[in-house]
């Protein structure tokens, strides 16, 4: 198998299926200054620009509380232009990962890390989508 040729034949097809809507928003989190975590979201932006998405970066210090992550995934499950929601991890010490994940709307869970997603793989299931866009 030619891991490089897939992956960039399965880029082109989510390119294209991305085209059918008006506009697709990718937001992601990242708490603190982890340089692997920083180069991973860093290569999540290229990937969804290639791919027509508008991605958007909510970089925040390493002194963040839990509350304040709390509310800034609610404001961006509120958030229409948002379509998913990528939540960095690890996070730090005075944040519970589980909670953060747990806040994520499911639908838009990119990592399938909510209990609703993890569910549903395990159930063979899969994800419905409240989309209020039409393609």
């Amino acid at each position: 198998m030619d891991g490089k040729a897939l992956a960039e034949r399965i880029r082109a097809e989510v390119a294209q299926e991305a085209k059918a809507f008006d506009s697709l928003g990718l937001a992601t989190v990242l708490v603190g200054d982890d340089a692997a975590s920083e180069i991973y979201i860093r290569r999540k932006h290229e990937a969804a620009r290639e791919a027509g998405i508008t991605a958007h970066d909510h970089h925040l210090p390493a002194e963040t509380t839990e509350d304040e992550l709390l509310a800034l995934i609610a404001e961006l499950n509120a958030d229409d232009s948002v379509d998913g929601i990528l939540v960095q991890l690890p996070l730090p010490d005075q944040i519970d990962e589980a909670r953060a994940l747990r806040a994520v709307d499911p639908v838009k869970d990119v990592d399938g890390f909510h209990p609703a997603n993890v569910a549903a793989l395990y159930l063979g299931a899969r994800a419905t989508s409240r989309r209020r866009r039409s393609a």
